[in-house]
């Protein structure tokens, strides 16, 4: 269920009334908490509305900087929200988004992000390693056969996120089962998104 959207003037707007009785989002609607130089009493919510259109450019499925790394999504909403480098979210605003994350996210979807935040730190970690790093006593800190090992998965590890998107994309969050109706796993999920992408490639 969305939660919130952008408008056609870039600002943010409720879809769901119903998410004010979540806990997490009704304090940041609070007069309290949206105090400020140009919002004395916190009526105008100039910080709601900038935090939520934060959270949405860094977190929401339909964010344009969806396939940024995470750190580059959350440059670019900082940027567009005309936050500081310095700026961090703050603790009631962390306490919503894993809520919003939830509510907003099928388990496809959420189980992409994580396939892509692991691909994401690895991707780090390959563009930073020192391969002539040594330890005190000489040896190589990073074996040369532990980094080909983990380079020859990449290729399976690419294809498995492209397997999720294509899922994510065509809304097929439950797994595919038999006549039978029995779950026929990932291998069954494989399949039918290489045959979709087969049919797709015909129609080209």
């Amino acid at each position: 269920m969305e939660w919130i959207k952008v408008n056609e003037e870039g600002e943010i707007e409720i879809v769901a009334q119903e998410v004010k009785l979540v806990p997490e989002f009704a304090e940041l609607m609070s007069l309290a908490y949206n105090k400020g130089p140009k919002d004395a009493d916190g009526r105008k919510k100039f910080r709601l509305k900038n935090e939520l259109k934060y959270m949405y450019l860094v977190y929401s499925s339909k964010s344009p900087y969806r396939d940024y790394s995470e750190k580059e999504r959350l440059n670019e909403a900082k940027l567009d929200c005309n936050l500081s480098e310095e700026w961090t979210e703050s603790p009631e605003l962390r306490k919503l988004i894993p809520k919003y994350i939830r509510g907003t996210k099928s388990k496809l979807e959420r189980l992409l992000n994580t396939t892509e935040g692991f691909l994401d730190k690895l991707d780090t970690h390959l563009s930073t390693l020192q391969l002539n790093e040594r330890k005190e006593n000489g040896e190589y800190a990073h074996k040369p056969k532990e980094i080909i090992d983990t380079l020859k998965q990449l290729p399976a590890l690419a294809q498995t996120l492209q397997d999720l998107e294509l899922q994510v994309k065509l809304g097929n969050v439950g797994t595919p089962k038999s006549k039978g109706d029995h779950e026929l796993g990932w291998m069954a999920m494989t399949n039918t998104t290489n045959k979709v992408k087969r049919e797709e490639e015909d129609e080209d």
